[in-house]
């Protein structure tokens, strides 16, 4: 059972961090500003769709971690079969990211390539979580996976934090921030809801 505290617990870091990174950065990172209002708005429902995929994958994985509260399901067909429920819902995140489209502005396609490379590492990340998964044979190995998924986070964390970064530097007339900070599913983000 102590062993299901700390699996909670580091998930929880990866999971913490990532979420933290990216909706803090998400709402209050990409700069400010206001062109016409046709393109705002259209800029705005862009944000809402980049911050309603990262909000159903957090979703996600609040309740795959709510799984193993107080060491429940602390097995090794109950990791794998969370690891499955973590694969599923980043490859979502991974899809929606590259689904997402282009914003109406100046730097469209470069914001689009942004989150498609993001689309690619959370893939990455899918891929990294897959293989810890598969080389769980018995509950020794539990430990191993666990750190394997927290480092799959903790990278996550990193490209979304990245990603920021380089939507802050294709904006300095603010309009992606003005954008994530009008999108309900952004600032639902940022709220914790």
């Amino acid at each position: 059972m102590g062993r299901g505290g700390r699996m909670r617990s580091k998930s929880g870091i990866g999971l913490g961090c990532l979420l933290a990174a990216g909706a803090l950065a998400l709402a209050a990172g990409c700069g400010s500003g206001g062109n016409e209002t046709t393109t705002a708005a259209s800029t705005t429902d862009w944000a809402n769709s980049v911050c309603g995929a990262i909000s159903t994958w957090e979703t996600s994985l609040k309740s795959v971690g709510s799984q193993f509260q107080n060491g429940q399901n602390l097995s090794e067909d109950g990791l794998k079969q969370a690891g499955n429920d973590v694969e599923d819902a980043t490859q979502t995140l991974a899809d929606d990211l590259k689904n997402v489209g282009k914003p109406p502005t100046p730097s469209a396609d470069q914001a689009k390539a942004a989150l498609d490379q993001l689309g690619s590492e959370a893939s990455s990340s899918v891929d990294q979580i897959k293989s810890a998964i598969d080389d769980v044979s018995s509950i020794s190995d539990l430990p191993a996976a666990i750190s394997s998924i927290t480092a799959a986070f903790t990278k996550l964390s990193s490209d979304v934090s990245s990603t920021v970064s380089q939507l802050k530097a294709l904006d300095p007339q603010g309009e992606y921030k003005q954008a994530f900070s009008q999108a309900q599913s952004c600032q639902m983000l940022s709220s914790g809801s």
